[in-house]
């Protein structure tokens, strides 16, 4: 499903851990909570190159003898925000997503003793459009980290900056990236891990991405978030080079990207 992007909601703010100069690709405590329920953060690779997908990983450990609750927002995205850095040393804040509509709240439990895992995929809130030394922070707003008793641990939650190397674009190296999550999008056991690599591969603001993107939009159960990565890439080229890449003489699928390009237009997202 289609949604519009809509304004960020704010949120109580708690305290911050600071920990030293900028990171590098190092999982990092970010919460007042670090001995009972530590939280940290992880860039999965502090050098990617130009239209690479960039991921951050979210680890929340519940050490304590009670089971907790906490809040990620609509479709388990809503709540996060982002503060970047770009290479000319720029201060940006993206705008959140999805704060309506119809689709998962978010809310999560974990149990003593238990650990929660998330990939964070930071294009879909920023476009690194340039390669360049970029700075990231991601704030979890409107958190609300309880126990099962009702204690509110935290509720705002500031990550330490992190920072990503962004190189040149490498054609080569990205058609390798192409091929392995269509590979995973296809393949992987579960639609969330399946979705998720095809939303990795939709963000790919690249020609290089095309071919890949149809076989995407032409699988099951994935076939919008192609359609809306190859939408995505026409809005950057243009639709007649999107059509020109792709070469299949389908006109369905050509049909599907035009309509999707005016939704991206209008800063629609996926709902997965």
């Amino acid at each position: 499903m289609l949604t519009s992007n809509r304004p960020p909601r704010c949120a109580v703010v708690s305290a911050l851990v600071v920990v030293g100069p900028w990171l590098w690709g190092l999982a990092v405590s970010a919460a007042p909570t670090e001995d009972a329920v530590p939280i940290t953060f992880a860039l999965e690779k502090p050098s990617v190159t130009l239209h690479e997908p960039v991921f951050v990983g979210l680890t929340i450990e519940n050490r304590l003898t009670e089971p907790v609750t906490f809040e990620l927002g609509f479709q388990e995205r809503a709540n996060f925000r982002f503060i970047l850095t770009d290479p000319a040393g720029s201060r940006v804040w993206p705008p959140g997503v999805w704060e309506g509509g119809l689709g998962a709240t978010g809310h999560m439990a974990l149990k003593a003793g238990s650990t929660f895992k998330r990939r964070v995929l930071v294009n879909e809130w920023y476009e690194f459009s340039k390669a360049g030394s970029y700075g990231i922070q991601i704030k979890l707003t409107a958190l609300a980290l309880r126990t099962a008793s009702g204690t509110l641990l935290v509720n705002e939650v500031l990550s330490p900056p992190m920072s990503l190397q962004v190189d040149p674009v490498d054609p080569a190296r990205l058609s390798e990236v192409c091929q392995t999550l269509l590979e995973s999008a296809r393949t992987s056991r579960g639609y969330a891990k399946r979705a998720e690599a095809g939303l990795a591969l939709s963000y790919i603001l690249d020609p290089v991405a095309v071919p890949y993107l149809a076989k995407v939009a032409k699988t099951p159960q994935l076939e919008d978030i192609g359609v809306l990565g190859l939408a995505r890439i026409a809005a950057v080229e243009g639709i007649e080079q999107v059509v020109s890449t792709l070469g299949t003489g389908d006109p369905e699928l050509e049909r599907s990207i035009r309509r999707a390009l005016e939704c991206v237009r209008q800063g629609c997202r996926m709902a997965d």
